[in-house]
């Protein structure tokens, strides 16, 4: 009874050895194949597809910045002409740009009204009279 268990147990172990060394020859082989290929092939064979991730909403609560650097260099910049209007402050007026043209022409018009008024200063035409002004108490108490 022994002899016919140890004989059952060498018989059973004998086939999973047949089994066994069945399986490693053939990962040898594919391993075999998988080294012969291109480097190329062997990765798409080992990496599955991924669907793409798409994200249709990203709500943002808070932004912490550790660090904020701004720097301009205007050291090699070259200003050749500078046209325009410099506003700093409040400025109510509706913007309108005057065309050069429009522009000189008032320039001269102003050239020309000066050359005038001081030719008529020297033939004593326009005096100069100070302006008027009146001072009253404010009105409804004392100060």
């Amino acid at each position: 009874m022994i002899f016919e268990r140890w004989f059952q147990h060498q018989l059973n172990h004998s086939a999973i050895l047949l089994r066994l060394e069945k399986k490693i020859t053939d990962m040898e082989k594919l391993l075999e194949a998988l080294q012969q290929m291109p480097p190329s092939e062997n990765r798409k064979e080992q990496e599955p597809a991924k669907p793409p991730i798409m994200i249709e909403y990203l709500n943002i609560e808070k932004v912490n910045i550790d660090r904020y650097e701004q720097s301009n260099n205007f050291g090699a910049l070259g200003i050749k002409t500078l046209e325009g209007k410099l506003n700093i402050g409040a400025n109510y007026g509706n913007g309108e740009v005057v065309p050069k043209e429009m522009q000189k022409w008032f320039e001269e018009k102003l050239k020309n009204n000066a050359v005038k008024n001081h030719h008529k200063k020297q033939a004593g035409g326009i005096k100069y009279s100070p302006p008027k002004t009146t001072i009253r108490p404010r009105s409804g108490g004392s100060t």
